[in-house]
């Protein structure tokens, strides 16, 4: 898969059911050093060391998922798949970049999203 490719599917994938995009922006407007995503559980940011909850909605199973998977490349979903958690690094000019963890457990998806500061 080309980048063009990664970036169109990545684009159509992050609004429904959440924008992913949208998220990270709030959570480095709060200055938050951290993005939580969670089946069941309301989009939280942790600011100053407490979650602050960024929506009133919270993420269906399958709207975490997507958010999640469509940020890995091929090889990246093989080796999730494979041993269900995954770490790399992911960033966008306009957001910067972000320490990600994605792990599956009991069959659902999280991410975690770490805030790296650029100098």
């Amino acid at each position: 898969m080309g980048f063009f490719d990664w970036l169109s599917r990545f684009s159509a994938a992050v609004k429904p059911g959440g924008d992913l995009i949208d998220l990270l922006k709030q959570t480095k407007k709060l200055n938050g050093t951290e993005l939580r995503i969670t089946p069941g559980v309301v989009p939280q940011a942790i600011v100053k060391g407490r979650l602050v909850p960024l929506t009133d909605m919270p993420l269906e199973a399958e709207a975490c998922k997507n958010m999640c998977h469509i940020l890995l490349t091929d090889m990246q979903r093989a080796e999730f798949d494979k041993n269900k958690k995954i770490e790399f690094v992911f960033g966008t000019k306009d957001i910067g970049r972000f320490k990600t963890n994605i792990v599956s457990a009991e069959g659902k998806v999280s991410g975690i999203f770490t805030v790296l500061n650029m100098p």
